[in-house]
């Protein structure tokens, strides 16, 4: 999923259409987090330092092995 996300930006609002299809926690802090980006108003210059850190911290996730957290559900 992040890597389509990395492609080209997105909009606040197709970010939040993504939240209810994130498969864990993980994923929704991630979609959050760059929600929050997309809505600051950033110096010239920032967004593209901004937009690389994301997408570096998209690909780290990617690279992550599958793991079950237990959640309000499971406990």
């Amino acid at each position: 999923m992040h890597r389509a996300l990395n492609q080209k930006p997105l909009s606040a609002a197709e970010i939040a259409a993504l939240l209810p299809k994130a498969d864990d926690e993980l994923e929704r802090a991630y979609l959050t987090l760059a929600m929050d980006v997309v809505r600051q108003e950033l110096a010239s210059g920032a967004d593209q330092d901004l937009r690389s850190a994301l997408r570096a911290l998209g690909d780290a996730i990617d690279r992550l092995p599958p793991a079950s957290f237990p959640t309000a559900r499971t406990l």
